[in-house]
């Protein structure tokens, strides 16, 4: 959608921008897939990461699923 720029439509446009990419269930659930890829392809002996990109991509991981109101005690369930 397209808004005239002016300071009444900024609320509109940010909720039209929400409801577009902020479905927060799917982000969540990419977000761990990636997560647990991440892991999984580390543990095989074929495709190791280098330690500093391993950890600055966990926590790049752990970080977005914060951002979404994920913590730890939440993940138990997986």
């Amino acid at each position: 959608m397209s808004y005239p720029i002016s300071g009444k439509n900024y609320d509109k446009a940010v909720e039209d921008l929400k409801e577009c990419f902020g479905r927060e269930k799917m982000l969540i659930k990419v977000y761990v897939r990636d997560l647990l890829k991440l892991v999984i392809e580390n543990a095989k002996d074929t495709s190791k990461v280098s330690f500093v990109d391993l950890v600055t991509s966990l926590t790049s991981q752990i970080r977005n699923l914060a951002e979404l109101g994920v913590t730890s005690d939440k993940c138990a369930q997986i």
